[in-house]
């Protein structure tokens, strides 16, 4: 977990105070839950390039 919130912070993601399994950047928020991730946004090439980079 705490591998994962430093890399999405380097990418300029960035959580709430209620919530801090959920990030946030631009148009794309990331949930994420034990072991399991869900991107969402409306920006489909945005999310092809974050699941690039996060592999």
């Amino acid at each position: 977990y705490k591998t994962l919130t430093n890399f999405l912070l380097t990418l300029s993601f960035y959580t709430i105070s209620i919530n801090i399994s959920l990030y946030i950047k631009d148009s794309i928020f990331i949930i994420i839950y034990i072991n399991n991730l869900l991107l969402v946004s409306k920006d489909k090439a945005k999310i092809i390039k974050l699941k690039e980079a996060l592999h």
